[in-house]
């Protein structure tokens, strides 16, 4: 682990993602399936995370960087950095849960490599999405879409984005720090980082990618058929978990309609637990990891039941 104002890599393509203690389940299957559908990449994959603002316990951190030499955590954001934060978090009405999620942010201080990957916590990888690592945009993510998946939103999902050079500069990362402009976009667009990005890069200064490499859940509901038929209908390279998380208990009854999509989320579960050494799953488990464990095999059982 290191802390640094900038973060300089050696490599034309860096992976970033935002892991939090909340997160930590989401974190372990996202990038374990990222390895499995890409084994021969070397891109560097950096974790960013805040001992008090955007918490990762040291165990958590040592299981992540387990999964792959290419891991490595940074504590990340300076004092600037967080002043910042928590005055476009006042501005944007952002929850707390949500507050995290602007050190993604940091992304934009990376210097060194061609482009930079963001990756979302809660994503699942279904195929390889090399073209993610190769891409010469500028700025690149994918289309919103409606709550039915149907109709093309005006905005993008900031889930999956990709940064060109041009970016890496410093002057980006300066100019979202002190964005004062989100009046114009419409509702729906986001409340904390995707908010911000998307006033920032508007339609002049992005590139759409391929939609099959950001699809949220919503597109498959269960009332539509199984998942695969859906899946044939709307190609799908990464599944994107958004609202209610896999993991974690129901708020809403409403998210219990997508259980075949996050069937496939419990299953990579199971599959990136029982993948780590067993030293590491006693140490999770005496950590009380067991709860989290029980809840995707209960779900696997359930949908094992239920066909």
């Amino acid at each position: 682990m290191s802390t640094s104002s900038s973060i300089h890599i050696e490599a034309e393509t860096c992976i970033v993602t935002v892991v939090t203690d909340d997160f930590f389940a989401g974190g372990v299957v996202m990038l374990a399936s990222l390895l499995k559908h890409h084994p021969d990449d070397t891109h560097p994959i950096l974790i960013l995370h805040h001992d008090e603002r955007a918490p990762l316990t040291e165990l958590h951190r040592e299981v992540l960087e387990e999964l792959s030499p290419r891991v490595r955590c940074i504590a990340a954001g300076d004092a600037e950095f967080w002043v910042a934060r928590d005055r476009l978090a006042r501005k944007l009405g952002t929850p707390a849960r949500l507050t995290a999620a602007f050190l993604i942010l940091e992304a934009f201080r990376i210097t060194g490599p061609a482009r930079v990957v963001t990756l979302d916590s809660d994503l699942l990888f279904l195929r390889s999405c090399r073209e993610l690592f190769e891409t010469t945009a500028d700025f690149a993510a994918v289309r919103a879409f409606d709550g039915q998946g149907d109709l093309p939103k005006s905005f993008f999902n900031s889930g999956v984005m990709c940064i060109g050079s041009r970016h890496l500069t410093g002057t980006t990362y300066n100019d979202l720090l002190h964005s004062t402009t989100v009046a114009h976009l419409p509702p729906g667009t986001g409340m904390a980082d995707q908010l911000l990005l998307n006033a920032y890069f508007g339609p002049a200064r992005r590139s759409y990618l391929d939609p099959s490499l950001n699809v949220t859940k919503r597109h498959f509901p269960d009332r539509s058929g199984p998942i695969e038929e859906q899946f044939a209908a709307t190609p799908t390279r990464v599944l994107h978990y958004v609202a209610a998380k896999p993991w974690q208990t129901r708020a809403e009854a409403t998210e219990d309609t997508y259980m075949c999509a996050e069937a496939l989320w419990h299953a990579a579960h199971v599959e990136a637990y029982e993948a780590l050494s067993r030293g590491t799953r006693e140490r999770l488990l005496s950590r009380g990891y067991s709860t989290t464990l029980e809840l995707s095999k209960r779900a696997l059982g359930e949908g094992l039941r239920s066909r």
